[in-house]
C-alpha cells in the first residue's frame, strides 16, 4: 500500500470549473470525474489521466428508486486509482463540487491522516478542517464517504468516522444553514 502523504495536492471543484483548472495547470492533475448517471462522458484537455465514474448524488435509496448510488466496486476503483497515481496531484469533481466529490476527498484525507499517525479521536475533526480549507462549502455525501471508508477499514470504524464528520457543526452548517 502506498503511503498517502498529506502534502499531496488535492483539489475539489464543480464540473464547470474543471477545464479552467486544467488550463491553468496543464498536465498537472490526475482527475476523478464523478457525474450523474444521466450525463455523458466528458473529455478534458490537459489532464494527466481521468477516471470517469457515474453515480447519482443520493444518500438514501428506497426500493424502486431510479437513483444509482456509488457501489463498493466504484469505491475500490477510486482507491486503486489513488494508489496507482502515487503522489500525483488529484483533482476531484462532481456536478456541483459539494457532495460526492467532497466525500471522496474526505476519505482520501482520512486515510492520509490515519497513515500519518493521527489518532481515531482526532481524525474526523482534522479531516473536516482540511476539507473546508480546500472547499469551504463542502457537505460530503454520507453514503459515498461510508462506502469509501468501508473499503479501507472495518465497517464499524468507517461508520463512526463518517458519523463524526457528518455531525460536525461546520458540515451541518453547510448542509442546512447555508444550503447550495
Amino acid at each position: 500500500m502506498i503511503l498517502l502523504p498529506l502534502t499531496r495536492h488535492l483539489a475539489i471543484c464543480a464540473m464547470d470549473q474543471v477545464q479552467r483548472m486544467l488550463d491553468l495547470d496543464r498536465d498537472f492533475w490526475q482527475v476523478i470525474s464523478i457525474r450523474d448517471t444521466t450525463r455523458s462522458r466528458l473529455e478534458f484537455r490537459y489532464a494527466q489521466h481521468t477516471l470517469p465514474l457515474f453515480f447519482d448524488d443520493a444518500e438514501i435509496v428506497e426500493e424502486g428508486s431510479r437513483w444509482i448510488v456509488m457501489s463498493a466496486a466504484q469505491a475500490r476503483q477510486i482507491w486503486e486509482y489513488v494508489e496507482s497515481s502515487g503522489t500525483a496531484p488529484l483533482l476531484v469533481h462532481c456536478v456541483a463540487g459539494l457532495s460526492r466529490s467532497t466525500a471522496v476527498a474526505a476519505a482520501i484525507i482520512v486515510r492520509g491522516l490515519l497513515e500519518a499517525g493521527t489518532t481515531q479521536d482526532q481524525v474526523a475533526a482534522e479531516t473536516v478542517e482540511r476539507l473546508l480549507a480546500i472547499r469551504p462549502p463542502a457537505c460530503p455525501n454520507g453514503l459515498v464517504l461510508l462506502r469509501m471508508l468501508e473499503e479501507i477499514m472495518p465497517a464499524e470504524q468507517a461508520r463512526r468516522i463518517t458519523q463524526s464528520i457528518w455531525e460536525d457543526d461546520r458540515i451541518m452548517h453547510n448542509r442546512f444553514v447555508r444550503p447550495h
